[in-house]
C-alpha cells in the first residue's frame, strides 16, 4: 500500500509496530500494549488492515489500522481470541494473505509429523481447515508464508528449507524450491507483486507432492 513492510518488534520494556523501507531503515510508527506476547504471524490486507497473530492453538488475534491515509493509522482497531477448535493442529508459525479469498492461510503443524492449510475469515474471525496432508516435509514447521493473488500461498517449512506453493481451494501442494534451512526465517512480499513462480530457482514442470 506505501512500500513498506510492516512488523511488530518486541522487548523486555516495550511492543511496537514498525515500516521498514525498501533500504532495511525502520521507523517505529505507534507502540503497543506490553501485555502482548508471541506475536510472531501477520500479513496485511489490501485495505491496510494489518492482522497479527499468536502462535498458538487459541490463538489471540489483533487488527491494526496501516493505512497512511486512516485517522487511525498505527491503532488497533479490532481485537480477540480465535481457537483452532477441533482442528488436527497445535500451532502456525506465520500467515499469508490472498486478497481473490479475502482469507488469510497458514500450514498449520501437529509437530513433527502433521501439516494442515487452514484459513482464517477476517470477518468472522474463525479458523477453518481447508486441506490436511500429514507427513508433509521437514519438520512440518513452516515459519515463512507469502500472499498472491494467484489461487495459491507459499510457505518454506523448517529444517529442510523447501518452498511450497499451497492452493486456496484445497488440493495438494506443489513443490518450487529451495530455500534457507534456518530455523529463524520469516516471509513477506507485495500481493500483487507480479508472478510468483519468478520468485523460485527451479524449472517447471513443477511436481506436485
Amino acid at each position: 500500500m506505501d512500500n513498506f513492510i510492516y512488523a511488530i518488534a518486541i522487548s523486555a520494556q516495550r511492543r511496537s509496530l514498525v515500516k521498514i523501507a525498501s533500504n532495511g531503515a525502520s521507523t517505529i510508527v505507534s507502540d503497543l500494549p506490553t501485555t502482548l506476547t508471541d506475536l510472531r504471524a501477520g500479513d496485511i490486507t489490501e485495505f491496510g488492515r494489518y492482522f497479527v497473530f499468536t502462535t498458538t492453538a487459541n490463538t489471540q488475534w489483533l487488527e491494526i489500522d496501516v493505512d497512511p491515509s486512516s485517522a487511525n493509522y498505527g491503532q488497533i482497531v479490532n481485537s480477540g481470541r480465535a481457537s483452532f477448535g477441533n482442528l488436527p493442529v497445535n500451532c502456525i508459525r506465520d500467515v499469508a494473505y490472498a486478497p481473490n479469498a479475502a482469507q488469510f492461510y497458514a500450514v498449520a503443524s501437529f509437530e513433527p509429523t502433521f501439516s494442515a492449510l487452514i484459513s482464517f475469515d477476517p470477518f468472522s474471525n474463525t479458523w477453518s481447515l481447508v486441506e490436511p496432508y500429514g507427513n508433509l516435509a521437514g519438520n512440518n514447521v513452516w515459519p515463512a508464508m507469502y500472499g498472491a493473488d494467484d489461487g495459491y500461498v507459499y510457505a518454506s517449512v523448517e529444517g529442510t528449507g523447501e518452498i511450497f506453493g499451497f492452493p486456496t481451494s484445497g488440493g495438494r501442494p506443489t513443490r518450487l524450491s529451495q530455500g534457507p534451512r534456518e530455523r529463524w526465517v520469516d516471509g513477506a512480499r507485495c500481493m500483487f507483486g507480479g508472478p510468483v513462480m519468478a520468485m523460485y530457482a527451479l524449472p517447471p514442470p513443477y511436481t506436485p507432492f
